[in-house]
């Protein structure tokens, strides 16, 4: 599960450097591409938002063993921040204020993925895998065999 996880972080980021990557091309892509690209981003971060919940947020809830994990509760809150973060960076940055503002934008997108990064880690480190090992503890057992 935690594997799963992460493999849909390490997506996002690869998608958002790849966003980020064609910014900085000369000449400068067509906006369609951008936006095509935004879009995917976009999907991506949906589907693992739905992941996330199913597999950990709502279970870890709804078992009340939330304050089990010292920064459970803290990390939560970080990740609706950046999801905030992230909504009004879409609102913001519009394909019209894109195009007026390119090199503004590609340093939005540049700072968006330095925050996608560190929370990820953090979600992780913090989140998944303790609420993993704590709610389904076969599962973690399983993993760590199959690593060794």
């Amino acid at each position: 599960m935690s594997t799963r996880l992460s493999r849909e972080h390490q997506k996002i980021i690869e998608a958002a450097e790849a966003l980020f990557d064609k910014l900085n091309r000369t000449p400068r892509p067509p906006m369609d591409e951008v936006s095509q690209l935004r879009a995917h981003i976009g999907s991506l971060t949906l589907n693992h938002i739905r992941n996330e919940a199913m597999l950990v947020v709502t279970p870890l809830l709804s078992s009340g063993r939330i304050d089990e994990l010292p920064e459970g509760r803290q990390v939560l809150a970080e990740i609706h921040e950046l999801r905030a973060t992230y909504s009004a960076h879409i609102r913001e940055w519009t394909p019209h204020t894109i195009t007026q503002d390119w090199a503004g934008y590609t340093s939005a997108v540049a700072a968006l993925i330095g925050q996608l990064k560190a929370m990820f880690a953090r979600e992780e480190q913090h989140l998944h895998l303790p609420a993993i090992r704590l709610l389904y503890p076969e599962s973690a057992m399983q993993t760590m065999r199959a690593a060794v």
